[in-house]
C-alpha cells in the first residue's frame, strides 16, 4: 500500500464540485438551492492551499477566490479547511472537505462535510493525469 503525506500534493489542479447548499435570503428565510463550482486549485506540498475561479448559486454566476490548508494522510485520506470569498462582497463562507487521493496524487475526490452543504467533486492534476 503506497504512504501519503502533504507532499503527495504538489502543483496545480483543476477542481469541479456540484450539489445543494443551503442560504439565507434577503428576509431571513433558507432555502436549499443548486450549487456548482469551477476553479483553479494549487496545492504547495506543505499544507497551503489556494485557488480562484467561478460558482453559480442558484443560477447566479460570481467569482471567488479560496485560502486554507489540508492534510494528507498516510492512508491517502484528505482534509481540507478554508474560506471561500467572493468578488461581489457577499459574506466570505468557511468549508470543509474530506476526501481520497487516487491516481498518485494526481486526482482527489472529495465530498463537503460543511453543515447544510451537499456537494461532492473532484481535483485533477492540470499537468500529470
Amino acid at each position: 500500500m503506497a504512504e501519503f503525506n502533504n507532499g503527495s500534493l504538489k502543483g496545480g489542479f483543476g477542481f469541479q464540485d456540484q450539489g445543494t447548499r443551503k442560504t439565507t435570503n434577503p428576509d431571513g428565510t433558507v432555502s436549499t438551492v443548486s450549487y456548482s463550482a469551477l476553479r483553479t486549485a494549487n496545492f504547495d506540498g506543505n499544507g497551503a492551499h489556494t485557488g480562484k475561479g467561478f460558482v453559480s448559486i442558484d443560477g447566479q454566476e460570481v467569482g471567488y477566490s479560496v485560502t486554507g490548508t489540508y492534510k494528507v494522510n498516510n492512508d491517502g485520506t484528505f482534509s481540507l479547511d478554508a474560506t471561500q470569498s467572493y468578488e461581489d462582497g457577499r459574506t466570505s463562507q468557511p468549508y470543509k472537505q474530506f476526501g481520497v487521493v487516487i491516481r498518485g496524487g494526481n486526482e482527489i475526490l472529495v465530498i463537503q462535510t460543511t453543515d447544510g452543504k451537499n456537494q461532492s467533486g473532484k481535483y485533477q492534476s492540470q499537468t500529470d493525469y
